[in-house]
């Protein structure tokens, strides 16, 4: 995936469930609920970063191996839902 910064998609968002006690992506019929590090790359989509600056930043937070696999994995598929998308 590359191109220009991320957003969520124009209906979609994030929301903090005090029921659930965590986030959850609110989408058209969907809810789905987030682990802490799948909430944190969506909350990085925010329009001003690309695809490269969340990784980036995921891997400053986590310094794992692997995070930028998992980054890049998570993201390719929240676009292919539909769930984010290039803001430009």
């Amino acid at each position: 995936m590359s191109g220009g910064p991320l957003r969520l998609a124009k209906r979609v968002r994030l929301k903090q469930d005090t029921v659930r006690g965590g986030v959850v992506l609110l989408a058209p019929e969907a809810v789905i609920e987030l682990n802490a590090q799948g909430a944190e790359v969506l909350a990085l989509c925010d329009g001003t970063r690309t695809e490269e600056e969340v990784v980036l930043e995921m891997r400053r937070r986590y310094e794992a191996q692997g995070v930028d696999a998992d980054v890049r994995a998570f993201l390719t598929r929240v676009v292919g839902r539909g769930w984010v998308e290039h803001a430009d």
